[in-house]
């Protein structure tokens, strides 16, 4: 359990505040679409509204937490919702031509959130959270996250050089999220554990830091993606 009340609740809000706002970015740009379009944003509102409610409920529940009896972790459910994300985009053409549509400068802006890996590095310090994981991740979030509204900007000033590092951005974030969750299972309790054998990653599978890695992370890796699809798709 995280000992400062005020990490849990910056977990929680920054969780909520993230689905809503994205929820509004994509909402926006239905507006543009007329009525048809109106209706897959109320889709995509519930979904996200159930997958953060899910994975709070599952959270508190401790459904998460590693168990040696199971053959396969329950933090790897964690990767459902980035697949059916992925395919919605290809099975759904209203989706696919709302994503195309959202302004690239809002879809990487909107990731600033990823300063919030402040948090792994303050329970580093305090000793809760194993550095093999914390300091790679913490540092790796805050740098996407700081530059986040920097390349946001070159792209809303149509910057001749705004689309390439835009897209190194977001091969960047794939590249930190990919680490983060590589050393997460490699120093969490479980067959996988190679790190911090001493010291294990025991709060990143407990309420509120699960948060993190069953809907942070994967909705993050989505939007990596779906900045690419419009990016490469476009001509800044």
């Amino acid at each position: 359990m995280i000992d400062q009340p005020w990490i849990s609740a910056s977990i929680i809000v920054s969780a909520i505040a993230t689905a809503i706002v994205t929820w509004l970015g994509y909402h926006r740009t239905t507006q543009t679409f007329g009525d048809k379009k109106m209706s897959t944003s109320l889709g995509v509102g519930v979904l996200l509204a159930g997958w953060l409610g899910v994975a709070m409920l599952l959270g508190l529940q401790g459904f998460f937490l590693p168990n040696p009896e199971q053959p396969v972790p329950s933090i790897a459910y964690s990767a459902v919702p980035l697949v059916i994300g992925y395919l919605f985009l290809f099975a759904s053409k209203s989706f696919q031509k709302n994503v195309d549509a959202i302004p690239p400068h809002w879809i990487i802006g909107v990731q600033l959130y990823r300063i919030l890996g402040i948090d792994f590095l303050i329970l580093y310090f305090q000793g809760q959270i194993p550095g093999e994981f914390a300091l790679p991740a913490g540092i790796g979030d805050m740098l996407i996250g700081i530059t986040a509204p920097l390349v946001a900007y070159l792209y809303f000033r149509k910057h001749p050089s705004a689309r390439t590092a835009a897209i190194i951005w977001n091969i960047a974030g794939i590249f930190d999220l990919t680490l983060a969750v590589t050393l997460g299972v490699l120093s969490s309790p479980g067959p996988l554990q190679l790190l911090s054998i001493q010291s294990p990653n025991e709060l990143i599978t407990a309420f509120p830091l699960v948060l993190v890695p069953v809907f942070a992370v994967p909705l993050s890796i989505l939007l990596h993606l779906f900045s690419l699809r419009v990016l490469l798709g476009k001509k800044a």
